[in-house]
């Protein structure tokens, strides 16, 4: 889970595993990326000082597998919500599926991701399925020199992106939202 504020240069990370935030610090500081990490679990509330403060959060693979039904999605998507300004964005790159791979994902389509995000307060403004390929995960493991592996790399996007089919194979779906302000009320 990774929370943005301000601009780039202000980055501040949550995640509810310590060795995950050990390896973000390690790798923003290989960066020369100045960003605090916490330790927090995005089913508790976030603490006060962060509410609205937020102009993107990101969400990767967090929230299928944080929650196990439709109520801790809510609580947990409130959370988000609630730490992103008016106008903000929240982006989550997440494995949506209807049933329940390897019985560890919520299941819940990408439908009703939307419609609880809409009650949430969010306005969708885009919606695009991310293919996973096995091929690719050996090269999560191995170096190879990015001259080799970038062009491979848009080879199999072109591939991917002619063949309608594979989507099927999609494994993750990125949601892009937008925080809408509240009506205003009189009275």
């Amino acid at each position: 889970m990774l929370w943005i504020t301000g601009c780039a240069s202000r980055i501040t990370g949550w995640d509810f595993a310590e060795q995950a935030l050990d390896a973000a610090r390690a790798e923003a500081s290989r960066q020369g990326l100045e960003a605090a990490f916490e330790h927090r679990n995005v089913l508790d509330p976030p603490p006060p000082d962060k509410l609205g403060r937020f102009d993107v959060v990101l969400s990767v693979g967090c929230l299928a597998l944080a929650c196990r039904d439709a109520s801790m999605f809510d609580r947990a998507l409130h959370n988000l919500v609630a730490t992103t300004r008016f106008g903000g964005r929240i982006v989550l790159l997440e494995p949506i599926h209807e049933g329940r791979l390897l019985r560890r994902m919520l299941a819940l389509g990408e439908q009703k991701w939307c419609a609880r995000a809409e009650r949430a307060g969010l306005l969708k403004l885009e919606s695009r399925r991310m293919c996973f390929v096995p091929s690719r995960l050996l090269l999560a493991f191995v170096e190879l020199p990015p001259a080799l592996v970038n062009p491979l790399f848009r080879a199999g996007e072109r591939v991917l992106s002619r063949l309608p089919r594979a989507l099927r194979l999609a494994d993750y779906t990125l949601l892009l939202f937008e925080r809408q302000v509240p009506p205003f009320s009189v009275g």
